[in-house]
């Protein structure tokens, strides 16, 4: 009776250690276990739901445009004709999520109009080098005008882009051009010009000391009086993922020209007009600073535009660019994300190195404990149970579930010996 109470005891308090040694083992296990390196994780694929941002928020970028880039402007004369032009510039864009952003940055942008004209005459009251009153006819040949205008463009637009790595994109905004330079060159030309006196009903038309006759118009240059500009600008094409945070955009591109940036007002002069300090030397102006109407002169652009996009403000995504690159590759990723780090949390330091206590003595069974403790002639049953409690200091799961007690001081395996 009283060994069946010691087994009873024994079995009850060895059941509660077997529990305590598989909660003891798997949490062992757990903080030896190597912590697995989630900063890949964290930066790129934290869930939402914890306020990160799957997205680069910074974009710097360089660009290169052309096509038409010319001075939009009615003309009635001569046949104007578009020049090709072009920009290049860099620039910012902030996201403020996956899908908008908001750009701006400074652009380098010329435009030129070319205008021929052939067989233009005029005719206009003025008085010749003497004071006497003439009717002045003229009509030029061959006249070919390149009107120049160069530009700083700030740039302000919004701008939606699609998901994915390929991503279709649109940005809709207004542009401020600041003129840098502005001028026209003339090709040579003939110009034959001849003199109506009323007065004496006569007309001159061979002598050139005074005026008259046909000269040959060397090529010049002369400069134009241009305002700032205000323009809308409109931009859309593809964006091209070709590495992590390096994004190639592809798009056709338009800025129109609001107001008129042409300062001065041209309408009282000529195109050619009579030079009565040297009557032998023609004045000519130039189309946009003669008396042929223009209502408005603005710049206009339409042509392609190819930008190189560089992702900053995800520097431990950039720095980790190949783990993150083999991951996309491999199809189990469809975006470069970007996320915010979040501070680890402080863990206790793991040693791996620690040697493990080693056994002084091992009870093979708790049988063997209960074979001694019936050979005891004296009242054994509470010190054995308590010594089993305390005394043990590692548990272990071997082969087939058994429970093996490790580790007696060297000060109790005495009285385990008595037995």
């Amino acid at each position: 009776m009283r060994n069946r109470k010691i087994i009873s005891n024994v079995l009850y308090r060895s059941s509660l250690l077997l529990l305590a040694g598989l909660l003891s083992t798997n949490t062992s296990y757990a903080q030896n276990e190597k912590p697995l390196d989630d900063s890949i994780e964290r930066y790129f694929f934290a869930p939402q739901s914890m306020g990160k941002t799957n997205y680069f928020p910074h974009e710097i970028s360089v660009w290169g445009a052309g096509g038409w880039s010319l001075l939009n402007y009615n003309s009635t004369v001569g046949q104007p004709s578009a020049g090709a032009g072009g920009a290049f510039g860099f620039g910012y864009t902030h996201f403020f999520n996956p899908h908008w952003g908001l750009s701006t940055g400074a652009e380098y942008a010329f435009y030129q109009r070319v205008i021929a004209v052939d067989g233009l005459s005029d005719a206009f009251e003025t008085s010749d080098v003497l004071g006497n009153r003439i009717i002045y006819y003229s009509q030029i040949d061959n006249y070919l005008e390149r009107q120049r205008l160069g530009m700083i463009n700030i740039p302000l637009a919004l701008l939606y882009q699609t998901g994915g790595n390929n991503k279709f994109y649109t940005s809709l905004g207004f542009k401020l051009g600041l003129p840098i330079y502005g001028y026209y060159k003339t090709n040579p030309s003939v110009l034959t010009t001849s003199g109506y006196y009323p007065d004496y009903d006569q007309l001159e038309i061979w002598q050139n000391d005074l005026g008259y006759g046909s000269f040959p118009m060397q090529d010049s240059k002369t400069n134009l009086n241009f305002g700032a500009s205000l323009m809308g600008t409109l931009e859309t094409g593809m964006k091209w993922n070709v590495g992590t945070g390096k994004n190639l955009y592809t798009g056709i591109f338009m800025d129109y020209g609001f107001n008129n940036i042409l300062k001065d007002n041209y309408s009282g002069n000529r195109l050619v007009e009579y030079n009565s300090d040297n009557p032998a030397a023609p004045l000519m102006r130039g189309m946009l600073t003669s008396q042929y109407p223009i209502d408005k002169v603005s710049p206009l652009a339409v042509g392609l535009k190819v930008k190189f996009g560089f992702s900053v403000g995800g520097k431990k995504l950039l720095s980790s660019k190949k783990e993150f690159k083999d991951r996309q590759y491999s199809g189990t990723e469809t975006e470069y994300n970007y996320y915010e780090p979040v501070p680890p949390k402080e863990e206790t330091p793991v040693q791996d190195d620690v040697e493990p206590i080693q056994p002084q003595t091992v009870i093979t069974d708790v049988q063997d404990i209960i074979i001694k403790s019936s050979d005891c002639n004296c009242n054994c049953e509470k010190t054995l149970v308590e010594q089993i409690q305390k005394d043990i200091a590692v548990m272990k799961i071997v082969n087939n579930y058994d429970l093996r007690l490790v580790s007696v001081t060297s000060e109790q395996q005495p009285m385990l010996d008595q037995y």
